[in-house]
């Protein structure tokens, strides 16, 4: 399934389930944070920022019903969810910003790449925590795996 046709459906699923003013108060602190004249670098480093650190986000902890994992409208709520879950919500906000993330579809797990105009790096997100790789394009070097507040792990 394209990308788009994933970023799609969720935003279908999204208009169902989940309360307006979640999804809506999200996409707004986003903007309010995010200045649109930041390179695409900085906007999804700070992206990161407020969805794992400043609003909580992260992966379920302990035993949990599994609906309350991949259930959007308990993901909102509960700021834990599975890495397709996160990654979903994730996803929806960035298209929102336009932002350049697409999800990277494994078998049994999903990652996020981002691929910012004003940088030579490819980055792999963590849907889980927010950690980065990321990695140069061939002719650059790997700068190695970063968390969204900065710093080298």
């Amino acid at each position: 399934m394209a990308w788009s046709s994933f970023l799609n459906r969720s935003a279908t699923i999204f208009r169902r389930v989940l309360s307006r003013k979640s999804c809506s108060d999200c996409c707004a602190l986003a903007q309010e944070e995010i200045a649109p004249s930041w390179d695409q670098e900085r906007q999804i480093e700070r992206l990161l920022e407020l969805f794992y650190d400043e609003w909580g986000f992260g992966a379920s902890q302990g035993v949990y019903r599994l609906s309350d994992a991949l259930w959007l409208d308990k993901v909102l709520v509960n700021r834990q969810g599975s890495a397709v879950s996160l990654g979903a919500i994730l996803l929806w906000i960035a298209q929102r910003l336009a932002l350049p993330v697409v999800p990277v579809i494994f078998p049994t797990q999903m990652l996020l790449r981002a691929d910012p105009e004003t940088s030579e790096e490819m980055w792999l997100i963590n849907p889980f925590n927010g950690e980065t790789l990321r990695r140069a394009y061939p002719g650059g070097m790997a700068e190695g795996q970063h968390r969204a507040g900065g710093g080298t792990v």
